[in-house]
């Protein structure tokens, strides 16, 4: 038998995951209650904060859109609770726990998690099961939706994640994403398959890994990469001649890529604005400046480039490089650990 508390966490878990209103008689049958009891969850649900509409056919939930994002994440026992308040003290919500099993296929339950109060609730239920945690049903690795207010507060939810060592892959689909959103805005879009290389050292700079990760260990966790993301990022072959890796992106991920691309995003800008030959360094150092966040501005004389520019806040990691050639601006960007590995 449900307490009133868990039965109204229920209720809202269903008004919040339909399209139509519920009916206060089908909720009175699913919870064997009466309607009056129905009737009084629903006024204390208004009460705490729930804005639910009374309609003829039913209850609605008024929602505010919200961004969301999936992460992909492993961790152990010990790093549950740490892990899921790291989500909720940035403001963001943990909406359920997915994983993929190799013979059962996706596996869902719902979580709803919105604070620590929250946090703590299902770690001592959990603690006082003798069930295990769903992760561990595929060695750890498991997903999290996660919704917030905006995608700002995602990005802070993110690097949270990836400075405590939980999130998997995520920097490399990342990285896949921007090369093909920068391949595209150099040469156009084309409904096609793409390739892209890798040497071992950058794919171990993103992965979280030491030189003990050979090119074959690094095929194996490249290969769980490709099966346990097919779904959400799509189809890819992946494979290596020596310490050069090869990734064949499906045409799927080409035409998905164009059509989240923003019109107006910052690569396409950049490689418009550097593809012209009257460009100078003055409409780059702008291009930047414009940029909301603010960035990092260096001058150096090193040969190779005369700046080095980085961004202060969110997900985009790289270091923007121009040399100024005379007659046109030379452009690359790096990954921090690439950059130093290269020694410019």
């Amino acid at each position: 038998m449900l307490t009133g508390a868990e039965r109204r966490a229920q209720i809202i878990h269903i008004v919040q995951n339909t399209t139509r209103p519920v009916p206060a008689k089908k909720l009175a049958e699913d919870f064997s209650v009466s309607r009056q009891v129905i009737v009084q969850d629903i006024a204390l649900l208004r009460a705490s904060g729930y804005d639910i509409l009374s309609t003829n056919r039913g209850y609605i939930l008024l929602q505010e859109e919200k961004a969301s994002r999936v992460f992909k994440v492993s961790h152990g026992d010990d790093q549950m609770e740490d892990e899921l308040c790291c989500i909720v003290d940035l403001g963001a919500s943990v909406i359920n726990v997915m994983v993929n099993h190799r013979v059962y296929g996706r596996i869902e339950a719902p979580l709803n998690i919105t604070s620590r109060k929250d946090v703590s609730q299902f770690m001592d239920k959990l603690k006082g099961s003798s069930s295990s945690p769903l992760k561990n049903t595929t060695s750890g690795y498991h997903y999290h939706t996660v919704e917030a207010g905006s995608e700002e507060v995602l990005d802070e939810v993110e690097a949270a994640l990836r400075e405590r060592g939980y999130l998997v892959y995520t920097g490399l689909l990342r990285n896949l994403t921007d090369q093909v959103m920068e391949q595209q805005a150099k040469l156009g879009y084309m409904k096609e398959k793409i390739r892209l290389y890798y040497p071992l050292s950058s794919l171990r700079h993103m992965l979280g890994k030491d030189d003990a990760c050979d090119a074959s260990k690094m095929q194996e966790i490249l290969e769980e990469l490709a099966d346990s993301t097919a779904e959400s990022f799509g189809a890819m072959r992946i494979t290596h001649q020596g310490d050069r890796f090869c990734f064949v992106l499906s045409e799927e991920i080409s035409e998905r890529i164009h059509r989240e691309t923003p019109a107006k995003a910052f690569i396409h800008e950049l490689i418009g604005l550097v593809g012209q030959h009257e460009t100078n360094m003055e409409q780059i150092l702008e291009l930047f400046k414009a940029q909301p966040g603010g960035c990092i501005m260096e001058h150096i004389d090193s040969g190779e480039f005369d700046y080095v520019i980085r961004f202060k806040e969110g997900t985009d990691r790289y270091l923007y490089c121009f040399k100024d050639e005379g007659c046109h601006i030379t452009y690359h960007r790096f990954l921090p650990e690439d950059y130093e590995e290269f020694g410019f």
